[in-house]
């Protein structure tokens, strides 16, 4: 998609200037295919939603912790290309700082979206993919008309971080629902086996004495 818009633009520097930055950021992007290869596998695994929550605790902080420590380094430490691998690349540094950060957001979301082929929802996936890449098309053309090339790397930014959050949300959600479901379920069993079963730390749950009949007095019928 950014080769294309980048070509109908009519500007061919741009489009050098996107491939620089491309470059750049192409050590994320190898780091990313690692993380996925790892966490994939682990993913489909966690059958149960006990395993689903242990992954979940495991993957989701460590990469919160990944990210919160390379996202300012290297966006601080990018001008520093141009001394390492040429004065060449420094046109697109922008670029660069703007897919980085797509890349380290993806090592961070993409795992916890690997439970949906877990859950069976794999099609929830591929709406993901197709959403961004939708939102991308449109909104990459005005910003390569507006900002060029740091305009679209900008704009492929914000529409996959705001479509796999949303995603992420949803995925920690039924991860995590299951625990109050479960929750309900053990107090609905409770409370059937022994009506006077409370949930909370309060009192247990007293039967109105209209309720019970007096000792030798009949029955009433509606008791019988």
């Amino acid at each position: 998609i950014p080769v294309v818009l980048l070509s109908r633009a009519g500007t061919s520097g741009e489009l050098a200037r996107y491939n620089l930055g491309t470059t750049l950021a192409g050590g994320f992007a190898l780091f990313l295919g690692a993380v996925m290869s790892v966490t994939l596998p682990e993913a489909i695994k966690a059958a149960t939603p006990e395993a689903r929550r242990s992954y979940v605790k495991g993957v989701f902080p460590a990469g919160l912790l990944f990210a919160c420590g390379v996202i300012p380094l290297a966006w601080l430490g990018a001008p520093l290309a141009g001394y390492i691998v040429g004065k060449q690349f420094l046109a697109g540094i922008q670029v660069f700082r703007f897919l980085m950060v797509a890349q380290v957001l993806l090592t961070i979301t993409n795992p916890i979206q690997f439970l949906l082929y877990g859950m069976g929802r794999v099609k929830l996936c591929t709406a993901c993919d197709c959403l961004i890449a939708v939102s991308f098309w449109l909104t990459g053309i005005a910003s390569v008309r507006l900002w060029g090339a740091p305009g679209l790397a900008f704009a492929l930014l914000v529409c996959q971080s705001l479509a796999k959050i949303a995603f992420v949300g949803f995925v920690l959600k039924l991860v995590f629902s299951s625990i109050e479901t479960g929750q309900r379920a053990g107090n609905m069993f409770a409370w059937s086996t022994n009506p006077t079963y409370s949930s909370s730390a309060q009192e247990p749950v007293q039967l109105p004495l209209t309720c019970i009949p007096a000792p030798g007095s009949p029955t009433p019928r509606a008791l019988q």
